[in-house]
């Protein structure tokens, strides 16, 4: 069965009890200055700057899961009175018991992915912790106070540990894919009875792990979500014994692309079919002109930059011109890895193609910084 790790998806509307945790205010020892008003902000508009910028502005994807392990740190809190400062996120030896709590239901569930899981709750409690006022500084970053990066290293060693199969082979990991699993799934796409998600699924796939990739960019599920046609540019390179020609995306959006910079892919013919990005987004050019009839063509010859909207991995045709959801990717490709005829067991989903891309690349020995670099990641 292949599944996320977190639910994701526009956050609810009613989190009234979670959202009242922000407003708390520290007043203990060594508190620091309270929020006052000024001659420009008043003291509420001061918050809602804090509020803004560590909640309302997070995607919904986000957002969603933040609040997961918000109202678990709520629940925590409600069945451990005896913990100090309520629901404060204060003092860093109750954020350590209850990481704890979460590290050791993940050990209990037989996890794959206990570092996620508490990297995800120390996050949510870090975007909590910035906006309720008063609560001291002890000069560390919230994620190197040595309580929490304790519980952080213990989590680590727990997935390690998990992740490791009974044969003790390292590539055996839940979050990414074999080459023999990704050939399976690509197969399992080609099989597939709806063309709308073969062609998509196909394609998706194979960029987003950069298989086929000479600039490789891999992308976050954020990305695909919004990639569009008009950030495409074909260019011909020099090379023997023929001139190679190149797909460029370009990309200037994205949750983890907050200063709009401009990344690009540059993806060439692979020898291997199965790898070769460029063929199968060539084709789905072709399935998404003749076959969903988008209008593309039609409003570049009218001179109508509406086209500029249209998405190139989308659901259905109707919606091909507004950003997609996580599940509108994610379904397509949950329906295709059930049709495998073996089962796949991972904790995620459509960051699988952009682990498994990276590790490939760390195999073939590229260096940290290249990853850091390419894969955007810290």
């Amino acid at each position: 069965m292949l599944r996320s790790s977190t639910r994701r998806g526009r956050a609810p509307a009613n989190n009234s009890d979670v959202l009242a945790m922000f407003r708390l205010v520290y007043s203990g020892e060594g508190a620091t200055e309270p929020l006052v008003d000024d001659s420009s902000l008043t003291k509420e508009q001061k918050w809602q700057l804090l509020f803004d910028r560590n909640w309302r502005n997070l995607a919904p994807s986000s957002q969603t899961k933040w609040l997961v392990y918000l109202r678990k740190w709520k629940k925590w809190l409600d069945d451990h009175p005896e913990q100090p400062e309520g629901y404060l996120v204060f003092p860093s030896s109750k954020v350590s018991a209850f990481l704890s709590h979460i590290l050791a239901d993940c050990t209990a569930s037989s996890s794959k992915d206990p570092h996620g899981a508490v990297k995800s709750a120390r996050k949510a409690l870090r975007h909590l912790r910035a906006c309720q006022v008063g609560i001291p500084d002890d000069g560390a970053k919230f994620p190197s106070q040595p309580y929490i990066a304790g519980v952080t290293s213990r989590a680590k060693t727990a997935t390690a540990e998990a992740r490791q199969c009974e044969e003790v082979d390292p590539s055996c990991s839940a979050s990414t894919l074999s080459n023999e699993e990704y050939a399976s799934l690509l197969d399992a796409a080609m099989r597939f009875p709806d063309k709308q998600v073969f062609a998509q699924v196909r394609s998706c796939a194979c960029y987003a792990g950069s298989w086929s990739s000479i600039v490789p960019t891999f992308c976050c599920t954020d990305d695909l979500q919004d990639t569009r046609y008009f950030m495409e540019l074909i260019c011909s390179v020099p090379a023997k014994p023929l001139p190679m020609q190149i797909l460029a995306l370009a990309n200037n959006a994205g949750k983890a692309n907050q200063d709009a910079q401009m990344t690009y892919a540059a993806l060439a013919n692979h020898r291997q079919p199965h790898l070769d990005c460029l063929a199968y987004l060539s084709q789905l050019v072709l399935y998404q002109l003749n076959v969903s009839k988008l209008p593309l063509l039609a409003l570049i010859h009218q001179n109508n930059t509406s086209w500029r909207s249209y998405r190139m991995f989308f659901r259905d045709p109707s919606m091909a011109t507004s950003k997609q959801t996580y599940y509108d990717l994610s379904t397509m490709l949950l329906k295709v890895a059930a049709t495998m005829p073996d089962t796949l067991v991972k904790t995620k989903v459509m960051h699988l193609m952009r682990c498994s891309g990276t590790v490939s690349l760390a195999a073939a020995a590229c260096s940290m910084d290249v990853l850091r670099v390419w894969g955007r990641v810290s």
